[in-house]
């Protein structure tokens, strides 16, 4: 935007608030103004972000009503906006790691677990980030606030825990895979009953941990739809009928 307008941009010192120009000066003047209108509305909640943003353009609307004059002789000198609009996304080149992650701004994604080892380039907008590889748009998701978080997603790692067995137990995000409740329950319920099933391979041909298999898949699906049917299940007895489903 510098380079448009053949403007030259400028640092304040370290610790001399009072440098600031009037930009500095309109922010902290809108942050106070936010928070006086967050108070007059009661409540700072929001059902979600587009009703949070029609907020602020009511707000954007009232402070600059008293400017629309001033704003109409500045745009008169103004040249004329670029021919495309300028890219609001910043750019990164990562490496997929061996865990089919990827790290930007300190927080981890993972992607497709065939991207390992390679090279993609994310592209870091305010709300999403999407990864780009060979020139192709190959995931989008919402972008991770804070520091040291990890957005996985089953989807991108699945084929690759199953080629290894015991890989999903030891996993480190683990927590992170399960879809739902339910497959935790699953799960939970699979350690108990078939505990040599989650250490083997899926594709193994021990009779033993096929019927071990068998019988788990079994239970999970009769605890699947006791579930449904709102009713409890133990895993040796079967359903225990009258007791509702645990909240």
């Amino acid at each position: 935007m510098l380079r448009h307008y053949g403007m030259e941009g400028r640092k304040i010192q370290s610790g001399q608030a009072n440098e600031n120009g009037d930009i500095e000066q309109r922010h902290h003047r809108f942050k106070r103004a936010l928070d006086q209108a967050l108070m007059l509305r009661g409540s700072r909640d929001f059902a979600n972000v587009e009703e949070y943003q029609v907020f602020l353009a009511k707000l954007f609307e009232q402070l600059n009503s008293g400017r629309k004059e001033k704003l109409a002789q500045e745009m008169e000198g103004l040249r004329p906006l670029p021919d495309r609009r300028l890219e609001s996304a910043r750019r990164v080149r990562v490496r997929v790691n061996s865990g089919s992650l990827i790290a930007v701004e300190r927080n981890s994604y993972s992607v497709n677990s065939r991207l390992i080892g390679e090279l993609v380039e994310a592209r870091v907008f305010a709300e999403r980030m999407e990864v780009w590889y060979g020139g192709q748009k190959v995931e989008q998701m919402v972008r991770l606030r804070g520091r040291t978080n990890y957005r996985v997603d089953y989807r991108h790692i699945s084929d690759w825990l199953v080629r290894k067995p015991g890989a999903f137990a030891s996993y480190r995000y683990r927590e992170h895979l399960f879809p739902s409740s339910q497959f935790r329950k699953v799960y939970d319920l699979l350690k108990e009953v078939a505990p040599r099933a989650l250490r083997s391979p899926l594709s193994g041909n021990s009779r033993t941990g096929c019927q071990g298999r068998r019988s788990a898949r079994r239970r999970c699906v009769a605890a699947a739809a006791a579930e449904r049917n709102g009713q409890a299940h133990d895993c040796q007895q079967g359903i225990v009928p009258g007791i509702p489903r645990p909240v």
